[in-house]
């Protein structure tokens, strides 16, 4: 969805200094550069440090979903589809998953894409630990021809693993080039980036943190508009968006980084547009730590969600772009979102009450107090480091609303790195303001982030959470697992184990003088469909 230009805060086109713009030649870029059908992404977060799709920055990135392909992927209305696999059956209950590969896929070397691939990939991955949220589950794999495989697993959670984890996560790498290598995480061969995706690798500049892929002409989704896609790594948002509006670039390829809606004022006018859809994730959430006192107590945290100011965060951090959250901690974009729910609203007077029960009690100087007498003082956790500005902000404004019910919470910011493994790691944190990301909707119902079991990275230990989690990931079809979701939200509704701070929309900059076509899902614009739509303005198709 395209931001109408009527209205002055769903359209934003934006022109930096007239003396940057004018010094970079913006006008005639498109026409006469001679790079017509290159397409120009940045990125900001993760420093590339290895060639090799196992790497976090270049997963993380996006660029190595672009070499390669997985399984099947999800549609911009989150369907589930064909991408390697052309068909798919559950059977035995749940506990087996049968694929029918497409035939006359290849990889970048010439060599055909197998069953034997995809089975070896599989058992690869669970080898070395590689996405262990579903490898868990695996058994072993049988290949019955080189089209036909079947994925059988220890338990009955086909149909979780189907819609979750295979369609985010999991590409397909080729047996011939990973099966000798011993430490995958370490390997820098030259073939590492043999894949069977739509782009091939061609160049990386490490100085420079440029990666330059060129067009597979065989991909069998059909060859891509653009003929050639520069990556480039920025060390700030801010320098990817000087950079863009300077036309040195054409979109961001970062996943679920949306558009800082702080940083409005200071982009208005040039040929940037601004692509939305409804936020699949949670821009902002309070997360609890469940192995702590008084985290642990349900009185605590709803004395916590009745001491913020939802409307001033609204306001402040999302410019109104936003709705108040609900109780029930999933976005209204989710496909299984529980309609009807309360929302949350701030009761001071609730909060004190409620504080007051658990017996953190104010002393003289307004500070809560915990039972043997110590002042309570706790981290607050900044998810993401400074790399998010909206988290940081927004902690800022939650540790004020908890000051006025007397809990000193502190905003402790780490760099990205440090700030997710005290989150998710070590677990090493009191409250923590961070996000939920698309995939921890889609893939779990916020159980990933939540539950403390294995594959899971939360806290929460309640055995009712427990057992709806496992009834999720049991769920036969469609219905089941709506039911079972509907079932999480009536649960966080009722015991907030942690709660999203708004809802809303997700905004993502584009260049849209040179290339048009964009296709906007939450986590981004780097998807199929975006590389089979794009096509160059004007139907300007060859490069001069």
């Amino acid at each position: 969805m395209r931001i109408p230009a009527s209205h002055s805060l769903k359209r934003l086109w934006i022109v930096l200094i007239a003396s940057a713009l004018v010094a970079t030649g913006c006008g005639d870029t498109a026409a006469d550069s001679g790079e017509l059908r290159t397409l120009r992404m940045g990125s900001f977060r993760s420093e590339v440090k290895l060639l090799n799709p196992w790497d976090e920055g270049l997963f993380v990135n996006i660029p190595a979903s672009l070499i390669h392909s997985k399984l099947v992927e999800y549609a911009p209305d989150y369907r589930i589809v064909p991408m390697l696999a052309e068909s798919w059956e559950i059977s035995e209950g749940g506990k087996a998953l049968t694929f029918h590969l497409k035939h006359g896929v290849r990889w970048h070397d010439d060599l055909p894409v197998t069953a034997m691939d995809a089975a070896f990939t599989l058992e690869f991955y669970k080898k070395h630990e590689r996405w262990s949220q579903w490898a868990q589950y695996l058994e072993r794999v049988t290949v019955w021809d080189t089209h036909t495989f079947t994925v059988h697993l220890m338990k009955d959670v086909g149909f979780f693993l189907l819609q979750s984890w295979l369609p985010t996560s999991t590409v397909i790498l080729p047996e011939h080039v990973w099966r000798d290598v011993v430490r995958p995480r370490e390997y820098s061969g030259a073939n590492a980036l043999v894949g069977c995706g739509p782009y091939r690798f061609e160049h990386y500049d490490p100085a420079a943190q440029s990666l330059t892929l060129t067009a597979n002409p065989h991909y069998f989704g059909g060859q891509p508009a653009a003929e050639r896609l520069i990556w480039r790594q920025f060390k700030s948002f801010d320098s990817l968006l000087l950079s863009m509006i300077k036309g040195d670039i054409d979109g961001l390829m970062e996943y679920y980084s949306p558009f800082p809606l702080s940083r409005l004022r200071a982009i208005e006018g040039s040929p940037v547009e601004l692509l939305s859809t409804p936020d699949m994730g949670v821009p902002a959430v309070l997360f609890f730590n469940h192995r702590k006192f008084p985290m642990n107590d349900l009185r605590f945290r709803e004395a916590v969600a009745c001491a913020v100011n939802y409307e001033e965060i609204l306001r402040v951090v999302a410019e109104n772009r936003g709705q108040p959250p609900v109780r029930g901690f999933m976005p209204p974009a989710y496909r299984y979102f529980k309609q009807r729910q309360q929302q949350l609203e701030q009761n001071l007077v609730r909060a004190a009450g409620l504080l007051d029960q658990t017996g953190l009690v104010r002393s003289t100087e307004g500070v809560r107090t915990t039972p043997d007498g110590k002042p309570l003082r706790l981290d607050l956790l900044v998810q993401g480091g400074s790399r998010y500005p909206h988290l940081v902000q927004t902690a800022k404004l939650v540790a004020r609303h908890l000051r006025g019910i007397g809990i000193e919470a502190t905003p402790v910011v780490y760099d990205f790195t440090v700030a997710d493994s005290k989150l998710f790691g070590l677990r090493d944190y009191d409250i923590c303001v961070g996000r939920l990301l698309p995939l921890d909707v889609i893939a779990g119902c916020g159980t990933l982030v939540l539950a403390d079991s294995p594959g899971n990275m939360g806290t929460c230990r309640d055995a009712r959470l427990l057992a709806l989690t496992e009834a999720f990931y049991r769920a036969k079809d469609d219905e089941q697992m709506r039911q079972a979701a509907w079932a999480l939200q009536e649960y966080y509704a009722s015991q907030l184990p942690a709660f999203a701070l708004y809802h809303g929309q997700v905004y993502y900059p584009c260049r849209s003088d040179r290339f048009e076509g964009w296709t906007v899902m939450s986590g981004g614009v780097v998807n199929s469909q975006t590389w089979s739509g794009i096509r160059l303005r004007n139907s300007q198709s060859s490069e001069p």
